[in-house]
Order: structure tokens, then C-alpha cells, then sequence
């Protein structure tokens, strides 16, 4: 259940509070295919009732500024889908414990926007807050008797915050550009157990596959019925898990900042239109493959 209400305290000022009421409850049931344990498997059920205010708040400073403040509350019930489960191999077995308790989070924003005749600028700075964050795991020894290879698992509190820049300009008939930038930075509140003692220990508070920065430039010319586009994509440096094998052994990577370009020209023909473009125009690859671990891919690779 979700309520909120809109008060105009002001000629420019508004503020908008809310409150949300979620009940969840799941349980989970869980057999072997196999003859990989003798006995009966554990129950496992979920129950929680939370309570998530928020609050909203704008001001017009001028009818071409607005600022924007938001606090909220949020709540995840434990979770059994991951991204991820696509790139191991086999097929694996993935246990979800009655131990797991829900992620919460506590998110703060405060944004300012401009708009122009040809010009919208906007700054916004975020952060949250993350209480018993979930994970894909290797399974502990205990599940692994029950006949699992992974699970999921509270590993720790945790935090995300940043800036988003943006700038939309049209500096001439026919012709549009854009550029976003951000900034990011989430880390663990402890060091990960399983790099514990190792040289990594540090890294692994980095949240992995988290970016240090992102970006997007967008330049697009329309001369008549046709449209030139030039799209750039940056990604900025990551901490990713490199699981061990034969050759190489287990790591946390930190990876390079990249850019990549894609191109397009289309043409209008009545009621069709025509195009033809390049992807990753100037043939960017990451530094290190490893063609037999899919979960380690994190740019271009051919």
C-alpha cells in the first residue's frame, strides 16, 4: 500500500510525502534430482512487514531554475534471480537460505536543473545507503552436503553515492548535442571474507563491476531527410572477480577507463527510412582475455 500527498506550501515551494506499507512472505522449496543427500531438506520461509517513508521537496528558484531535494526509506525482500547465473557453466544449483534477511537502504538526492532556450544544464548529487546487501556466493560447506554450488548470502552493509552532470545544447538549426557524466563510488563496509587474507583484501570493498565513472556524448545533425549521429560511451575503471582455473590464478582486476564510438547516417524515403552504421568505430578491446570464463568480460572483446 502506497500514500502520498501533494502540499504547495508555497507559490514555488512543493513538497511531497509519502509512506509505503509492503508485506511479503515466500517460501522456498527445494529437492535433489539426484541421490546427493539423504534426508529431509531445511523449510525455508520469509517473512517481513515494512514501513518506507520518503519525502520530495522542489523549490523554483526562477522559472528557469528549479531545486530538488529527496529522502527515502527502501526494503528487498531476499531475492533468487541473478544476471549472473547465465554466465557459469553447467547448470547450477543455487541455494536460498531462511537466514537471508531483506536488503534495506536509505537514499538521499539534491538536484538542481537549469532550462534554457537552447541550453538545460543539471547537477545532481546521490547516495545510499545499503543495509545487508545480497550476493552471489560459492556455497559454505554446510550447503554444499545438501548437494548446491552456489547461494545467496548477506555479506555486508554497504554504501553508493556519487554526481551526475548533464548538458543538453543545440548550438545551430539541425544540429543537437548532449553530454552525461557521473561520477560513482560504492564500497563495502568491511573487507570481503573470502579475500581476506589475501593480497586483494583491500579491492574487495570495492562493489564489483561498479564503475568509477560513466558517460554518454550524443551528437546529432538532421540537414534535411537526413540524420548523421556520432553516439561515445565511457566506462571508467572497475574492480572485477577473476575466478581461478588451470592458467591463471584467482584476482580481483582492476580494469582501465575505456571509451567507445558508434556512427550512423539514415535517410528518410517517404514512409521508409534507410540507415546504415559502425560499431565501436575505433576497435577498443579489453587488456585481458579470458575466452573460457564468461564472467569476466567487461568491454569489447573482438
Amino acid at each position: 500500500m502506497f500514500v502520498q500527498d501533494e502540499w504547495s506550501i508555497l507559490p514555488h515551494l512543493v513538497a511531497v510525502p509519502g509512506i509505503r506499507l509492503d508485506i511479503h512472505h515466500s517460501t522456498e522449496e527445494y529437492a535433489s534430482s539426484e541421490t546427493v543427500f539423504d534426508g529431509v531438506f531445511p523449510k525455508t520461509k520469509f517473512d517481513a512487514t515494512t514501513v518506507n517513508p520518503r519525502l520530495a521537496v522542489k523549490y523554483e528558484l526562477t522559472p528557469a531554475v528549479v531545486l530538488r531535494a529527496n529522502v527515502g526509506t527502501g526494503f528487498r525482500a531476499p531475492y533468487g534471480f541473478s544476471e549472473d547465473l547465465h554466465l557459469c557453466s553447467g547448470s547450477p544449483r543455487v541455494w536460498k537460505s531462511a537466514d537471508l534477511e531483506g536488503e534495506r537502504a536509505v537514499s538521499f538526492n539534491l538536484s538542481a536543473d537549469y532550462y534554457g532556450h537552447d541550453l538545460q544544464l543539471s547537477a545532481n548529487l546521490f547516495r545510499t545507503n545499503l543495509s545487508d546487501k545480497i550476493e552471489f556466493a560459492p556455497a559454505s560447506e554446510e550447503v554444499r552436503k545438501l548437494g548446491y554450488t552456489y547461494q545467496w548470502e548477506n555479506v555486508d552493509d554497504a554504501y553508493v553515492q556519487g554526481v551526475e552532470l548533464t548538458a543538453k545544447w543545440n548550438p545551430a538549426r539541425n544540429l543537437k548535442t548532449g553530454l552525461n557524466w557521473t561520477f560513482n563510488q560504492g564500497k563495502y563496509k568491511h573487507v570481503r571474507a573470502d579475500w581476506a587474507d589475501t593480497p586483494y583484501a583491500e579491492a574487495s570493498k570495492k562493489i564489483s563491476r561498479f564503475p568509477s565513472m560513466t558517460g554518454d556524448l550524443n551528437i546529432e545533425y538532421t540537414p534535411g531527410t537526413w540524420t548523421f549521429t556520432v553516439l561515445g560511451s565511457l566506462q571508467g575503471k572497475m574492480y572485477i572477480d577473476y575466478m581461478k582455473n588451470e592458467e591463471v590464478a584467482e584476482k580481483i582486476k582492476e580494469t582501465s577507463p575505456f571509451m567507445v564510438f558508434n556512427v550512423r547516417a539514415a535517410k528518410q524515403l517517404g514512409m521508409f527510412s534507410v540507415y546504415a552504421g559502425g560499431k565501436n568505430i575505433f576497435s577498443y578491446i579489453q587488456d585481458e582475455k579470458h575466452t573460457d570464463n564468461a564472467a569476466f568480460m567487461y568491454a569489447p572483446v573482438y
